[in-house]
């Protein structure tokens, strides 16, 4: 009787090891489908499997590796991730990018994105300034950004920087599309904070003064312009020299009514020419009658 309940002993111990060893296992753990919440810690892997595929989870030299991985091919294979967020708690490596030890995310190679409005980067600026930069040795040298002021003045911008740190851009104006060179408030098609150079420049008018040779116009006399410029100091329908300092020239307007300045001009000489070969003549019939005398 003694001898058997010290069998029966002994067998109970075995099983209460053999069930301490099963829930013990990390495999019979997940093969039954339990949980745990307790930390489950991967210290090591010192017997990689050089066959088979699937994903592994393991921690080798002081680092920790998650991967999708082919041992019999020796490649790696997809892994996918899935979540509202995924987060990482330090700078994010892609591609194996040299960790500069502050940049955020690192990328060796190039950055493509797909979809509907094809964004390469998307973000949300509240009253402040965002850029996205081009460097040459850690210098900003070309920039890309959005002013997003909490006016009509946000803009969008495009330029360089110099080495002494000026930002040189083209502005576009969020609410009114116009273009500014220099100059982040444009006030009209196109504002240049700066001198211009072309060999052409076409400007399109809606009208040409032709109408000064039609014979319904009424040509100022002499004595009306002479009055006008003694009252105001500039010809008629032309800028003050206030205005323009305050406003600049219109470039077509203005060549538009500097010929129709011309054309009244060449209206008043043919008019004079015409009055001096009267006067030739008077003048001519005077001394032929004073000759015959």
């Amino acid at each position: 009787m003694k001898k058997t309940s010290i069998t029966l002993l002994s067998l109970f111990m075995t099983l209460l090891q053999q069930i301490s060893a099963q829930v013990q296992d990390l495999k019979y753990v997940t093969s039954l489908g339990n949980a745990t919440n307790t930390l489950i810690r991967v210290e090591g892997a010192d017997n990689i499997p050089n066959t088979g595929a699937g994903l592994e989870l393991y921690y080798s030299n002081n680092q920790g590796y998650l991967q999708s991985r082919n041992r019999t091919g020796n490649v790696n294979t997809i892994l996918n991730l899935a979540g509202a967020a995924i987060n990482t708690t330090s700078r994010t490596l892609i591609n194996f990018a040299q960790d500069d030890g502050n940049t955020a995310l690192q990328v060796n190679g190039g950055i493509k994105t797909t979809g509907s409005n094809y964004r390469i980067f998307t973000g949300n600026i509240l009253y402040g300034y965002g850029t996205i930069d081009l460097s040459e040795n850690g210098s900003r040298r070309v920039f890309m950004g959005y002013n997003a002021a909490p006016t009509t003045n946000s803009y969008a911008t495009f330029g360089v920087v110099g080495d002494d740190g000026t930002e040189r851009g083209i502005y576009i104006q969020r609410a009114s599309g116009n273009v500014g060179i220099g100059t982040p408030t444009p006030k009209a098609t196109l504002a240049v904070n700066g001198d211009l150079f072309a060999k052409k420049v076409r400007v399109t008018l809606s009208d040409w003064p032709d109408y000064v040779f039609q014979d319904n116009y009424q040509l100022p006399s002499l004595q009306a312009i002479e009055k006008y410029i003694n009252e105001h100091k500039h010809l008629p329908d032309m800028p003050s020299a206030k205005k323009v300092i305050a406003d600049g020239l219109d470039v077509g307007e203005m060549n538009k009514k500097l010929l129709q300045k011309v054309e009244e001009l060449t209206l008043h000489l043919i008019q004079q020419q015409k009055e001096i070969e009267e006067l030739k003549a008077w003048k001519n019939s005077i001394k032929d009658e004073q000759f015959h005398k």
